[in-house]
């Protein structure tokens, strides 16, 4: 079992403990840390949601008047406490995967999404989009480019990371797929990462924060050059530019 396999277990059931999911997190240090944030915030929402009933509230029903005026108080009243308990509910799953997302890095959530068993058939696109698809995607995220897109974009959507709303872009290269996301109005430092086997970079530009993943970061600096000059205009030069350099990514 690899880290991402781990990863998707974690997320459908914290408290999984087959003998390969063992095997992984007693080797690997970065899994086991989050089974035990994973764990950590189950037990956090169980003791939200363990509500116990008013004292006396049972005996209180029975001992109420059985006229139809009762009955139907008596069940626009649990409804109304249901409903009170529903949203209650709701706003406290979200609060706490509010706190979950925010808690995790803009690599940690960005490989996620691109490398989901529902993106995977992005990886294998090969012929290039039209370039108006790919300014299309900006504008939909409130981004107009300065220059034309690269052309080699197989695959442009517009997604909701984690609660980042991005333009998704895969560039197939010559059998090295580089997904490229781009966040709107985020302004991360530079860097590259490593998570879960996949190399990465976080750089910054005037409009946004882009990402690239892929399995080997062998075209990053091409198409760092290129986006730096489609989405700012930057010059595209033949080495890297200096506003990028930077250590691993948090």
């Amino acid at each position: 079992m690899d880290c991402l396999e781990f990863r998707r277990r974690l997320l459908v059931d914290p408290r999984a403990a087959d003998t390969q999911a063992q095997a992984h997190r007693a080797g690997c240090a970065a899994c086991a840390e989050a089974a035990e944030s994973a764990l950590r915030f189950e037990a956090r929402l169980e003791r939200t949601l363990a509500v116990a009933p008013p004292a006396g509230m049972v005996d209180r029903i029975l001992a109420a008047p059985r006229t139809d005026h009762a009955r139907a108080r008596r069940r626009g009243s649990r409804r109304t406490a249901w409903i009170a308990l529903a949203v209650a509910a709701s706003f406290v799953l979200a609060f706490g995967l509010l706190r979950w997302n925010a808690g995790r890095s803009v690599p940690d959530v960005v490989v996620a999404h691109v490398t989901a068993a529902d993106e995977q058939e992005a990886w294998l696109r090969r012929g290039a989009v039209a370039p108006a698809a790919v300014d299309a995607a900006f504008a939909d995220r409130g981004i107009t480019l300065a220059a034309a897109p690269p052309r080699d974009v197989a695959y442009v959507a517009t997604c909701t990371v984690g609660f980042w709303k991005s333009v998704h872009m895969v560039m197939p290269g010559n059998g090295q797929p580089v997904a490229a996301v781009f966040l709107p109005a985020r302004h991360d430092r530079a860097a590259d990462f490593r998570r879960d086997g996949m190399q990465g970079r976080v750089f910054p530009t005037g409009k946004g924060t882009m990402v690239l993943v892929a399995h080997g970061s062998e075209r990053f600096d091409a198409i760092e050059r290129e986006w730096r000059a489609a989405i700012d205009g930057a010059a595209v030069t033949g080495t890297r530019l200096p506003a990028t350099t930077g250590a691993a990514a948090p």
